[in-house]
């Protein structure tokens, strides 16, 4: 809550400076100043935590994965994935590189390959195409 929505919340405040008003209107807006400053924070901070929340699935999103201890210094692991319709809860790229390790490569042979569960951490919405890259008339 910022400093203008808790004065706006306080009664005593606005009782001296507009007597009879209407306290719920004040009310009512400090409520919509703190859901679009709610808003433009999460906008702020595009980077979305897996625990905190999925994608809507089936849209193709930015996903971050921690570098792994194999990883060249300074490597950054960010790709493209979406969570299937399906069942809402798994990345799709992510299983069917999981799927071909199982079904390939996995067997005698000592390798390493993914883990069944998407080691991502976070996700972002892709931003839209600008106009000019388009090839829409701008």
């Amino acid at each position: 809550m910022s400093f203008n929505t808790k004065e706006l919340r306080s009664y005593h405040a606005w009782e001296e400076r507009a007597p009879n008003q209407g306290l719920e209107l004040l009310r009512k807006a400090a409520d919509h100043i703190d859901a679009q400053t709610a808003e433009i924070e999460r906008l702020r901070q595009p980077w979305i935590s897996v625990a905190e929340r999925l994608p809507e699935p089936g849209l193709t999103v930015f996903v971050y994965s921690p570098p792994q201890p194999d990883d060249w210094p300074d490597s950054v692991r960010i790709g493209f994935d979406t969570v299937d319709p399906e069942d809402g809860e798994s990345w799709i790229n992510h299983n069917a590189h999981y799927e071909h390790y199982c079904c390939v490569a996995k067997g005698d042979t000592p390798m390493t390959g993914p883990s069944e569960k998407a080691p991502y951490t976070h996700w972002m919405p892709v931003p839209a195409i600008p106009a000019a890259l388009s090839g829409e008339p701008t």
